[in-house]
């Protein structure tokens, strides 16, 4: 029995209809178009009276929520952090490791590839982003620096192990010693190379890119600055055509200035909106543990060390940000347009984990992973694999009999 969602102003994310309508059959998008559609007999029918249907949103880079983290090893952590993130329109993401001994992050790829290869408890886990060890200990940032060290491909080779099929990104410095041949290895084996807590200088990053990167990490983030006679990587990544870049629009890990180059420099279709969200998210202000280290949390971001009274001087631990709010944030305050940041949500990263052809768009044939908003951009209802996972479940009339 099919479903049909009607009345809707759909975004695919590009192409807005309105008003559209939307059909879903099992687990998959079945066909979608203009105006009132012909529903069978039997069939199921919600009407969403005007609001908004958009792709599901997908985070490449997420530490935890709800007071669990990814690295926490019980069976609870990653259960919980996706039955929150479902609720911000969240259908499915990357469970990002941090930084720690390696023998503690293989354990935790093993629950992460267990998690994706079983049913969804709210987003599904599309697999890992592996974050750490193989950074530079200047650019740390909340990277716990005992653990950091330089990278091996054959080391690397070891830790991902049988879980490679469901390491998607892996993040390192590309100036470290063994760098250039772990991008290549990575690459080589279909896990996408990210750039990220790095000093390097731009002829490093042109290095890496030859080397298979093709990805940043929180750009500007625990990264060498930009100077116009040393321009470093966050100029690479500006020039580099088919380089993508997360950006946090959170408003204080990057100023909205900053925001607005990033957005110039690499167009709507190369930035992909992330949250670095850690265990606190969705929890009172308070202090909480990040890797073994206190961070300091008062509502509005997650901090090391230093104060957002000077922020040149704060180490920002992650955030608690949730990816609905960064899509209120560029849209009502920074003036995005809507299919611009709505891309940056779905289509940007889909493409950049190699999932774009079942995921990211509201196109037939598709996962039927999608969101409902309110005009106010709040979510209404999340459907993860043709299933109400959140908020409009059990709405609806059948049509016909």
């Amino acid at each position: 029995m099919s479903l049909f969602l009607v009345n809707a102003v759909t975004y695919t994310p590009w192409q807005v209809t309105s008003p559209g309508w939307l059909e879903v059959a099992g687990e998959r998008i079945a066909a979608l178009g203009s105006g009132e559609p012909a529903v069978p007999p039997g069939s199921q029918v919600l009407d969403l009276n005007g609001r908004r249907l958009v792709p599901g949103f997908i985070d490449l880079h997420i530490h935890g929520a709800r007071g669990w983290d990814v690295m926490d090893e019980s069976p609870d952590a990653l259960p919980t952090i996706s039955r929150f993130l479902v609720q911000h329109g969240c259908t499915g993401f990357l469970a990002t490791t941090l930084t720690a001994d390696l023998e503690h992050i293989s354990r935790r790829l093993g629950a992460i590839a267990r998690a994706a290869e079983g049913k969804p408890q709210g987003a599904r886990v599309l697999g890992a982003h592996v974050e750490g060890p193989y950074f530079n200990p200047e650019a740390a940032g909340a990277q716990p620096p005992q653990y950091l060290k330089s990278p091996d491909p054959q080391e690397t080779a070891c830790l991902l192990g049988d879980h490679l099929p469901w390491v998607r990104t892996f993040s390192l410095a590309p100036e470290l010693p063994g760098a250039l041949p772990t991008i290549e290895w990575l690459a080589g084996h279909g896990v996408v190379p990210c750039l990220g807590h790095t000093m390097a200088t731009y002829e490093q990053f042109r290095a890496a890119v030859a080397a298979g990167a093709r990805h940043a990490t929180h750009l500007y983030s625990a990264m060498r600055t930009f100077h116009h006679r040393d321009p470093g990587i966050v100029a690479g990544i500006w020039n580099e055509h088919g380089f993508s870049a997360e950006v946090i629009c959170d408003l204080v890990h990057a100023h909205p200035a900053a925001l607005g180059v990033a957005r110039r420099m690499k167009g709507p279709d190369q930035l992909v909106m992330v949250t670095d969200a850690m265990k606190a998210t969705g929890q009172p202000p308070g202090r909480y543990d990040l890797g073994g280290q206190e961070v300091t949390v008062d509502g509005r971001a997650a901090l090391l060390s230093g104060s957002l009274d000077e922020p040149a001087r704060a180490v920002l631990a992650g955030s608690v940000l949730t990816l609905d709010q960064a899509l209120r944030n560029v849209h009502l305050r920074l003036g995005w347009s809507l299919p611009e940041a709505l891309a940056c949500l779905t289509a940007n990263p889909a493409r950049v984990i190699g999932l774009d052809d079942r995921k990211g768009r509201l196109q037939p044939g598709y996962d039927a992973d999608l969101v409902v908003l309110e005009p106010d951009l709040s979510v209404w209802g999340v459907m993860v694999a043709g299933g109400w996972a959140y908020g409009a479940a059990g709405q609806g009339e059948s049509r016909g009999a």
